[in-house]
């Protein structure tokens, strides 16, 4: 309804235009007129409807297939896929819990932005080991009941159980020597996993 809407407006533009300019329309012209007018309308929605559909089917494969940035660490939620590649890489986790708390939310954010700096630790985390990073208000149960946002806020999780095989103080140091820990921490597991 609205491309007939659409057409009978061009054409009530259009063919007003063209007698000005000199044009006869006659009934097979007006039909062909019509005709073109109508085929160009079908193909400018079509096309931007399939435009719609790439743009929107990219962005949905750009959420479910993180991409490692070059200088970056790719952080994922605690949610049925992360634990689903968690139970498929049968490997240790790195868990960083953002809590908001005074006492530790400064020295968590300069390691937070200390972590990609270590190239290291970028290709650890590249494939091999995940990273989660879950904000201190939405920590799971799972967690929350070992320690998580309240003992520690940083750790390396067992594949078994996801119990903490070593926390990380982060007011411990430089952020850059926790950052090196947790580097040397996920090596000498690697070795083993």
């Amino acid at each position: 309804m609205i491309m007939l809407t659409a057409i009978g407006i061009g054409l009530a533009i259009l063919i007003p235009k063209l007698q000005k300019a000199g044009f006869r329309i006659t009934l097979p012209k007006f039909l062909i007129v019509a005709g073109v007018f109508a085929a160009l309308v079908v193909a400018w929605v079509a096309f931007t409807r399939f435009f719609e559909y790439v743009a929107n089917r990219r962005a949905k494969d750009a959420e479910k297939v993180p991409v490692f940035p070059k200088d970056g660490i790719v952080w994922h939620d605690w949610s049925a896929e992360t634990e689903t590649l968690v139970a498929e890489r049968n490997r240790p986790v790195l868990l960083f819990v953002a809590n908001p708390d005074p006492t530790v939310a400064p020295f968590l954010k300069a390691v937070l932005r200390a972590l990609p700096k270590n190239e290291r630790l970028r290709e650890l985390l590249d494939g091999y080991f995940v990273a989660v990073l879950i904000k201190a208000d939405s920590v799971p149960e799972l967690f929350k009941s070992l320690g998580a946002g309240s003992r520690y806020n940083i750790a390396v999780l067992s594949p078994a159980g996801l119990t903490p095989m070593t926390t990380i103080d982060p007011a411990g140091g430089k952020p850059e020597e926790i950052a090196a820990t947790i580097t040397k921490v996920l090596e000498k597991l690697k070795e083993i996993y």
